[in-house]
């Protein structure tokens, strides 16, 4: 419907993993649709897949058995006025269940961006993440409890037409169990010639997690694990992500790209989870450690 702006993409996967022998067929599903003109805008989007979905021998998959709504609203501008050439206002939301119906995430985000008469962009975001659980996080282990936080941005660019520009980005995340997590980061992209390219990405980032998993335990020695056992811990990590075009000819490029970083982190206050499907801790003895 492109007179209109509307449009529908849909896509649907399958796949049969026999690396342990069993021929195990899965299958994965995306479709969406929105409005996409005007100073008016929506997108709707779901995803399922099933729990025997696996594709990563042809690229990274974070997890199966799910499905996953998301929703935007989005007010644009377009009309310079004063200072600004045109800015938006977003609102998102979004929900993750498992097949068993359990709620994995919940969330909603209010985002702007303004870009300004000299082609300089802010943008910024505020993120709220509801109370869910976690099926993964214990490692094989019971559910435990994702406790609210927030989540905010803000993000300055410079113009993107000349030769070299930037940004600079600070971000910082909370939650009510009190972990903390803050980070500033930036880029840079030098345009050397038509044929060169290169960016860099250098981010600093700084955490205390109220819980981080540590390691399970079968301390009655019946063959199932029955200590799930958590710490908190406090790190920094400085990384500096490179990257380098090179194009040849219209049909021949080279692109080489490292990322060399260093991180640094101490746990304290192990604990175990007390409750299947809780945020709550009794202290644990890590042994010698």
């Amino acid at each position: 419907w492109d007179n209109n702006g509307y449009d529908f993409q849909g896509q649907v996967a399958a796949s049969r993993d026999r690396s342990e022998g069993t021929g195990a067929d899965g299958w994965g599903a995306i479709a969406l649709g929105g409005k996409r003109s005007g100073w008016f805008r929506a997108e709707l989007k779901g995803e399922m897949y099933s729990r025997d979905f696996a594709i990563n021998a042809l690229g990274f998959q974070r997890r199966n058995s799910y499905y996953q709504p998301y929703g935007r609203i989005q007010l644009l501008t377009e009309k310079p006025r004063r200072f600004l050439r045109k800015d938006s206002f977003s609102i998102d939301w979004w929900g993750q269940w498992n097949l068993d119906h359990v709620g994995l995430e919940k969330g909603l985000m209010l985002s702007t961006q303004h870009q300004f008469t000299n082609y300089w962009t802010l943008t910024s975001s505020l993120t709220h993440n509801f109370r869910a659980k976690d099926d993964l996080d214990t490692r094989g282990g019971p559910l435990i409890a994702r406790v609210p936080g927030a989540d905010y941005r803000v993000k300055i660019e410079s113009d993107t037409r000349p030769k070299a520009n930037g940004w600079l980005e600070v971000q910082w995340k909370d939650n009510e169990a009190g972990s903390t997590w803050r980070a500033v980061g930036g880029g840079l992209n030098l345009r050397l010639s038509s044929a060169v390219e290169i960016q860099l990405r250098p981010r600093y980032q700084w955490a205390f997690n109220d819980a981080q998993w540590v390691q399970n335990a079968d301390v009655d020695q019946d063959g199932t694990d029955d200590r799930f056992v958590y710490g908190q811990l406090r790190s920094k990590t400085m990384d500096l992500p490179m990257r380098a075009n090179f194009t040849f000819r219209h049909n021949v490029s080279l692109e080489a790209f490292v990322q060399p970083f260093v991180a640094v982190g101490d746990y304290e206050n192990f604990k175990e989870l007390a409750r299947p499907g809780a945020y709550e801790f009794a202290p644990y003895t890590l042994g010698d450690n």
